[in-house]
């Protein structure tokens, strides 16, 4: 365990966050938030939005399945754009929220909303650039079992590191996209929409994206198929992550930048 006598154990946290160095891709972030992660800070589900926190212009993305939550996923993106907003409002400070025992205010009917959902608990913390408004904000569900000050302590100690490897894995599926294009298989554009299609978007999320009409990036996900040589989405993102990549390791990021 990476905790003893309600501590935390900093050697085992420092393999932790050098077993997360290695990450270049979803599936690797998966695979390390199922396995070291969850020794370090146990959960159920991991939600992150990323984007302009400030103004509330996110994704949201999640790396494990929908809990069974009342509500459902429409539910728990409400619950996590409640969290952010509390997050700022609490000058940024980690949140940790008990169903049965919160507090007063905000975060008491947040954690009265928990409990209307089916959920023990949760915790969250994020990473933002003033000044630009720009960063990542993480959600936790489920895991609870020490201190909150203890959970408050591993998220400050853990989320720089999350968003780091979220660099990571953004700036590796670029070069993804980038090294189609530069094999003359796929337009700019084309490549660009073949990133959102293995982030799992449909047609109007990545119109909206992109800011281009439904249809058109219909017409360009028919034109990529073609050129892909392929039948469906699935097949076309398979190819996509065949696609040759820089071989230089990436090196994590000090500060958030804007995801152009």
């Amino acid at each position: 365990m990476m905790y003893k006598n309600g501590e935390i154990d900093y050697g085992d946290y420092c393999r932790l966050v050098e077993s997360a160095l290695a990450i270049q891709r979803r599936y690797q972030f998966f695979l390390w938030s199922r396995g070291e992660l969850q020794v370090f800070l146990p959960h159920a589900t991991v939600l992150c939005a990323t984007g302009d926190l400030t103004r509330e212009n996110y994704r949201i993305e999640r790396f494990s399945e929908y809990p069974d939550a009342d509500g459902g996923k429409a539910g728990l993106d409400n619950l996590l754009a409640r969290l952010v907003t509390a997050w700022r409002l609490d000058g940024h400070a980690p949140l940790v929220l008990e169903a049965p025992h919160g507090a007063g205010g905000s975060s008491g009917a947040l954690a009265a909303e928990l409990c209307r959902s089916g959920l023990s608990g949760c915790s969250a913390h994020g990473l933002l650039d003033h000044e630009h408004g720009i960063g990542a904000f993480f959600v936790f569900l489920g895991g609870l079992c020490e201190a909150p000050p203890l959970r408050a302590h591993r998220l400050e100690l853990l989320v720089p590191h999350l968003c780091a490897a979220l660099q990571r894995i953004a700036h590796t599926e670029r070069l993804a996209s980038l090294s189609l294009a530069e094999a003359h298989l796929l337009s700019t554009r084309e490549a660009e929409i073949m990133h959102w299609i293995r982030a799992g978007k449909t047609n109007q999320e990545i119109g909206q994206i992109l800011d281009i009409s439904p249809y058109t990036v219909k017409n360009h996900v028919q034109k990529i198929l073609r050129k892909l040589n392929v039948t469906n989405r699935v097949q076309a993102a398979g190819k996509h992550h065949s696609a040759p990549t820089a071989s230089a390791a990436i090196r994590p990021a000090v500060r958030l930048a804007r995801d152009r």
